[in-house]
This record gives structure tokens, C-alpha cells and sequence, in this order.
């Protein structure tokens, strides 16, 4: 058997796992180190102000869900910001959870040291490395960072050597975090250092549910990943036509608006890791600013970039998801496993905003039908609102047809369009037992092996 995997969405990020693993590390060692790796190469979509979501399985087949998705904090009121939340700004500005999560699945069984997954991140951010084409458009479009040809973070390469040197506690409840919230208030966030030193992610059972001969592994809420376990359980009594699947995806997206909500209290720009090992240990892991640049906010003492997260709140009395003092919003994050009999069949993340159960569904139909990791998260997609759907301009002229038969509004899209059908990243055991890995070329990543 292939003695790891890995995918991610940016090359530096998967080289970056890919050596945690050379180095003795296991599939929680090599997330680690690429999810670090990704909140400096990958600055529009996820870092040290973000959230995640991780399943993490360990070599006795155990699988752990992680939720380190923020409240808001505790000054947080509804009071002047009108009938619907802000997209951007501070008012969005919810406890970042990343860095926790990170520091839990270091204790889940991480081989090497907690500061080896900060390595390659801390050089990227020092150094500097020529932007991506998805993160130079957004630096463009958005201004948060500075477009240039070659990008430096020193604040957040010191930031990162302070996490790496005193653990996530840097950030919660020490330097890095009073630094934080002094410039956040500052700016009016309502964000204080006794937020963030009352943060800890909550470890769970994951959701299971029974797909054909698979069991189907994600979080519970208040991750979306029941929609996921919803539309699979619809498909087992249907079948996987277009028009049915568009009614399935729709259903769950008024479901998704009508009741999703942190359970504990009353589209976007994200990653997803995908890592496995020979000794059965594997991590999905999805972290997430939400919007490009998330709040478009920047600390600049830390270098940290401030997701929205808080965009995702209603100001509907009464509703479920309606933003109060220490509540977390509905999310969209994902990570998902996949078992038979127990053993491990395959890892997967996207990005995706509202679509995330929409393109599990489709990559996982894809593998089920033989297609290689590779070939399913690069195959045509296509992306069902309330309002219609959207298709790239390569599915199938069946499905095409047969969506147009029914009457649904299709709008085109080009290939590959990852703003509307998200990227995949996916790891595919095959029946000899061997690794298979696949990165979306909607992205910028790689997958080893390919």
C-alpha cells in the first residue's frame, strides 16, 4: 500500500504535507503542516482569523469530528445594523478558530512536534513567494493586501514563530491575542482578548449515514453536513437523474435557510485538505474565511486577516440562526470520510459556500461509478439554486438536455469555474488497498499520490 496521500489546493501546501510525511510524520502531521502552509499561501480563503472543521481518523479506525468555528463574542448586538447582516466588516467578525482546531488535532496524534508544522508556513510568509492567479485576483479586487509580484507577511511570519514557540495559547489569551483585539477595538470590532481566551473547539462523534455499502462520515451542525447525509439518503430511494438530483440539492438548500443553526444556542472562499496513511490514520480538514478576505479586515501588529463568518447570522427575531453573544453561526464547512466494513474508503473536502453537499455528492457518484480521484473532482459540475442551475459548458449533453426537458433555467458557465462549483480535493482507496489522490484543477493544488 502506498505509505500516504495527500491534496491540497495549492502546490506549497502539499509539498509542505508531503515532507511532514517524509519526515516521520502521519496524515495529521501533513494536514498540519499544509493548512498551515495554506493561511500564508492561500490568504484570501483560510488562515489564523478563520475557522474549521475536521474529521480525523486514527490507525484504530476512530473517527473524531472537530469544530473550531468561533461565536460571536460576547459585546456582540444586533442593535443599529439594520434588517439583514453586513457582507464584510467588523460587525462580521466572529472568535477565529482555526489555530485551536489546529492545536486539538495535534493532540489527536500528531508524530512529530507541534512547532515542525509552522516550518514551512513561517519561511513562505518570511521569504515570500509569487501569488497565485486566485489569490492575485483577489488582491486585486478586494485591496487587503497589497497586489504585488512578489508577496512578504512578516507580521504573519512573526505571528506564526509565536504560535509555533508558545502553542495556540499565543493567540488565546497572550501576546499574539491582545495585540489582536487592542487593534480590533480600535477599529469598533466587538472582538475582546477575554473572547478568545474562552474559546475551545468541541470534539464529537461524527454524523454517520448509510449510502449503498458505504458508511458516510461528517459533522454534526452546526456544520451543513447533514445535508449532505440527507441528500444521500433521498438518493437511495431515487436515483441519480438530474432533474431528481436538482429537486434533492434544492430541498436541502431551503431546509439549509429554514434551520440550520448553532445546536448548543437558539458563498465562500475555503480549502480542504485531504491526507492518509498507511496505518489507517486520515484527516479531512476544512478551514475557511468565508469570504475573499473574509471581513476584509487586517490587523496589521499581527499580520491576522479576519474572516466574516458573522455574515452567515439572520437579524430575524426568533430565528434559529439569529446572531446573539456567544452563538455560532450556521456553517457551510464539510469535512467528509467514507467507510466499508469499517475500513477506510476514501477522504473528502471542497469549497463551495451553500454547493458543498451538492459537489460531495456528485465527486463521491463519479468514484462510485470508477472513475480515479483525479478524474472525479475534475469532471463538469454543476450547481443547483432556488432559482435554476448552474452548469459548466462541458457536462453532458444528456444532463444538459434533460435539465432544459424539465424546464429548469440553466446558465452557462466556462469550465473549471470554481467560484460557482467550488474545488475538490479527494483520496480514494482502491480494492488493493493502494492510495489514490486527486486536486481539483479548479484550484492551484496538487495531490500526491497521482
Amino acid at each position: 500500500m502506498s505509505a500516504y496521500a495527500i491534496a491540497t489546493p495549492e502546490r506549497s501546501a502539499t509539498a509542505a504535507g508531503a515532507r511532514a510525511f517524509e519526515a516521520g510524520g502521519n496524515a495529521i502531521d501533513a494536514a498540519l503542516a499544509a493548512a498551515a502552509t495554506l493561511a500564508v499561501t492561500y490568504p484570501h480563503m483560510c488562515g489564523v482569523g478563520g475557522d474549521l472543521f475536521a474529521l480525523v481518523r486514527d490507525a484504530s479506525g476512530a473517527v473524531t469530528s472537530v469544530n473550531a468555528s468561533g461565536p460571536a463574542p460576547a459585546l456582540a448586538d444586533p442593535g443599529g445594523l439594520g434588517s439583514r447582516m453586513p457582507a464584510t466588516g467588523v460587525a462580521t467578525i466572529t472568535v477565529p478558530g482555526a489555530v485551536a482546531g489546529w492545536e486539538r488535532l495535534h493532540a489527536l496524534g500528531a508524530a512529530r512536534p507541534w512547532a515542525s508544522a509552522f516550518e514551512a508556513a513561517i519561511a513562505c510568509a518570511a521569504d515570500g513567494f509569487a501569488p497565485p492567479s486566485s489569490l492575485a485576483a483577489a488582491m486585486e479586487a478586494t485591496g487587503v493586501l497589497e497586489l504585488t509580484e512578489w508577496l512578504r507577511q512578516p507580521a504573519l511570519a512573526a505571528t506564526l514563530r509565536a504560535l509555533a514557540a508558545d502553542g495556540a495559547g499565543a493567540l488565546y489569551g497572550g501576546d499574539v491575542g491582545a495585540r489582536l483585539a487592542a487593534g480590533l477595538e480600535e477599529r469598533g470590532a466587538w472582538l475582546r482578548l477575554d473572547d478568545l481566551a474562552a474559546f475551545a473547539p468541541e470534539l464529537t462523534p461524527p454524523l454517520a449515514g448509510r449510502f449503498r455499502d458505504l458508511d458516510v462520515l461528517t459533522s454534526p451542525p452546526n456544520s451543513s453536513g447533514y445535508l449532505l447525509l440527507r441528500a444521500l439518503e433521498t438518493l437511495e430511494r431515487g436515483s441519480a437523474d438530474p432533474v431528481f438530483l436538482t429537486d434533492v440539492f434544492q430541498a436541502g438548500l431551503r431546509e439549509r435557510a429554514a434551520s440550520l443553526a448553532d445546536p448548543r444556542g437558539p458563498s465562500g472562499d475555503t480549502i480542504a485538505i485531504v491526507t492518509a496513511d498507511a496505518s489507517g490514520r486520515a484527516v479531512s480538514l476544512i478551514q475557511s474565511l468565508f469570504n475573499a478576505f473574509g471581513s476584509q479586515v487586517l490587523e496589521p501588529s499581527t499580520g491576522i486577516v479576519l474572516h466574516n463568518r458573522g455574515s452567515a447570522f439572520t437579524l430575524e427575531p426568533g430565528h434559529p440562526n439569529q446572531l446573539a453573544p456567544g452563538r455560532r453561526p450556521a456553517h457551510t464547512l464539510m469535512p467528509v470520510m467514507v467507510q466499508r466494513e469499517g475500513a477506510l474508503q476514501g477522504v473528502l473536502g471542497t469549497m463551495g459556500g451553500a454547493f458543498h453537499a451538492q459537489i460531495h455528492v456528485q465527486v463521491l457518484l463519479h468514484l462510485l461509478a470508477g472513475a480515479s480521484a483525479q478524474e472525479a473532482v475534475a469532471a463538469p459540475r454543476w450547481t443547483a439554486g432556488l432559482d435554476g442551475v448552474q452548469a459548466e459548458a462541458d457536462i453532458p449533453s444528456e444532463t444538459r438536455a434533460a435539465l432544459v426537458a424539465a424546464g429548469t433555467p440553466v446558465t452557462d458557465l466556462p469550465p473549471h469555474s470554481p467560484s460557482s462549483v467550488g474545488h475538490a480535493q479527494a483520496i480514494w482507496v482502491a480494492g488493493d488497498g493502494t492510495f489514490d489522490a486527486g486536486s481539483d484543477p479548479r484550484a492551484d493544488g496538487a495531490a500526491l499520490p497521482s
